[in-house]
C-alpha cells in the first residue's frame, strides 16, 4: 500500500513561502524607487502667484528647497522662481528650463492672484489649475491689491516660508472666528460655473507691531523719552533707507491679514467687503466658534465672546410672487471684557449680559448682514447663493426669476442671543 505523504509538509511550506515573499517585497521597497522622480530633480511647488502684464502671464512659484543633510534641524525654506508665458501652463513649464527641476503641483496649497490678474476674468488664470490632474481642488485661492510675486516674497516672523503663514491665517479657526473668509479652488469654481458669483479673501502684508494711535492732544500715550527715542529711530531709518524692523528692508517684521473679502461676478472683480462685513458673511457661511464681537453702549466698549453660533437661511416665494430671503442668527455668548471697571458680581457672572448691550449686539449684526447683502446685490454678486436656492426650493419660478431674483429679493434678518454657560 502506497502512503500519500504529499500533504504532510504542506502546512510547513506555506508559512515559509509567505516569509520569503515579505522579504522579497521589503528588499524591493528599500532598494527601488519604482520609477518615482527623485526629490533632488523635482520642484515641489508650495504656492503660485499669478500676475498679468498685457498679453502675458507672470507666474511666481514658491518652491520648497530640500535640506542639504537629512540630519539638518533647520526650518523649512523656499525660493521664488519667476517665469513668463502666454499661458499659465507655458510659464509653469519654464521652471524646468530655468532650474532643471520638474515642477510638481501635488503639494501646492495656495494660489495668489495679483492686481493685474483682477483686471480681467480671473478664470483665465485659474482654468489651468482646474485641468491639472495632480492639482488638489482643496487648494486655497486668494487675491491681493499689489503684485502677487512681491507679496509672496514678504519675509514674515510667523513662518520662514510665506505661503505657510498665509495658510495659517486662512485655516479653520480664523474662519470660525470671522477673521477671514477662506475659499478653495473647488468652491470658487462651483460659484463661478453655478451662479456666476464668488468671493475671495484679500491678502495684505502688515507690520507685526501696530503703531500707537495718537490721542486728541497729538501725544501717543508713551513717555516723553520713549517718544523721542521712537522719533529718532524713525528719522535714522528714513535717512539710511532702512526700516525700523531690522538692518534692511527684508528684515522688517511683518505678517499677513485677510480680513477683507473681494466680490466677483462672472469672474470679474467688482468690489470688496469690509472687515466687519466679512465677519457677518462668515457667520452665515460657516457659523461661529470662539469669536469676538465688539459693541458700544453708553460710551463703554464691550467685547462679547461668541462661544457658538449658527445661521439659518430660508428662501421662499410668498403668495404675492415676491422672493424672500430670511437669515436668522443664533448664538451663545458671554461678556469677555469691557473698557470700564466692573463689580465683583459682574466679573463672576459673565453670562449675565446687560439687556441694553445685547440689544446693541443684535442691532449691529443685523446692520452688518443688511450692509453685506445690499453691497453684494449692488455689485451683482450673489454671496448668499440666492439663485441656487431659487432653483432648489422654488423651481417653478426659476426660468422667470433667474436673471432678476437679486433685484426682486426682499431681505430680512433676525438675531437671537442666549447666555453661554
Amino acid at each position: 500500500m502506497k502512503l500519500n505523504t504529499g500533504n504532510r509538509y504542506s502546512h510547513r511550506i506555506t508559512p515559509l513561502l509567505y516569509v520569503i515573499g515579505v522579504l522579497f517585497l521589503a528588499i524591493l521597497f528599500f532598494s527601488n524607487d519604482f520609477g518615482l522622480v527623485d526629490i533632488q530633480k523635482t520642484a515641489i511647488i508650495l504656492a503660485v502667484g499669478v500676475d498679468r502684464e498685457e498679453n502675458s502671464f507672470v507666474v511666481t512659484s514658491q518652491i520648497a528647497v530640500p535640506s542639504a543633510s537629512p540630519d539638518s534641524k533647520a526650518s523649512a525654506e523656499a525660493i521664488q522662481v519667476e517665469t513668463r508665458g502666454e499661458t499659465i501652463g507655458a510659464a509653469i513649464q519654464k521652471i524646468n528650463e530655468k532650474t532643471g527641476w520638474y515642477p510638481k503641483l501635488v503639494f501646492c496649497n495656495l494660489i495668489l492672484l495679483g492686481n493685474g490678474a483682477l483686471e480681467k476674468n480671473v478664470f483665465e488664470c485659474l482654468d489651468f489649475f482646474l485641468r491639472n490632474d495632480y492639482m488638489s481642488d482643496d487648494c486655497l485661492v486668494c487675491c491681493c491689491e499689489e503684485k502677487a510675486g512681491k507679496l509672496l516674497s514678504t519675509q514674515t516672523s510667523i513662518e520662514k516660508v510665506s505661503s505657510l503663514a498665509v495658510v495659517k491665517i486662512l485655516s479653520e479657526h480664523p474662519a470660525k472666528a470671522g477673521l477671514a473668509a477662506p475659499v478653495t479652488l473647488r468652491e470658487f469654481a462651483a460659484g463661478y460655473f453655478g451662479g456666476g458669483s464668488g468671493v475671495l479673501p484679500v491678502l495684505k502684508a502688515q507690520p507685526l507691531s501696530e503703531p500707537p494711535e495718537p490721542n486728541g492732544s497729538g501725544e501717543t500715550g508713551r513717555n516723553k523719552g520713549g517718544e523721542d527715542e521712537n522719533n529718532a529711530q524713525q528719522q535714522t531709518g528714513g535717512e539710511s533707507g532702512q526700516t525700523s524692523g531690522g538692518q534692511n528692508g527684508n528684515d522688517t517684521e511683518e505678517t499677513f491679514t485677510a480680513a477683507e473679502t473681494a466680490l466677483f461676478s462672472e469672474g470679474m472683480y467688482r468690489g470688496k467687503l469690509t472687515e466687519e462685513e466679512t465677519f457677518a458673511l462668515q457667520f452665515v457661511r460657516d457659523g461661529m466658534r470662539l469669536a469676538a464681537l465688539n459693541v458700544e453702549y453708553a460710551g463703554v466698549q464691550y467685547t462679547l465672546l461668541i462661544k457658538k453660533g449658527s445661521a439659518n437661511v430660508k428662501f421662499y416665494v410668498d403668495e404675492y410672487a415676491a422672493p424672500r430671503l430670511y437669515v436668522s442668527l443664533e448664538m451663545k455668548a458671554g461678556l469677555q471684557d469691557a473698557s470700564s471697571s466692573q463689580t465683583i458680581n459682574e466679573i463672576a457672572s459673565p453670562e449675565k449680559l446687560n439687556e441694553a448691550v445685547l440689544s446693541q449686539a443684535k442691532e449691529k449684526l443685523s446692520r452688518l448682514l443688511k450692509s453685506t447683502f445690499e453691497k453684494s446685490r449692488a455689485l451683482g454678486c450673489d454671496v448668499f447663493d440666492v439663485k441656487s436656492r431659487l432653483q432648489k426650493y422654488e423651481p417653478a419660478y426659476y426660468s422667470a426669476y433667474r436673471d432678476s431674483v437679486l433685484e426682486r429679493l426682499l431681505f430680512y434678518t433676525e438675531t437671537k442671543i442666549s447666555p453661554a454657560r
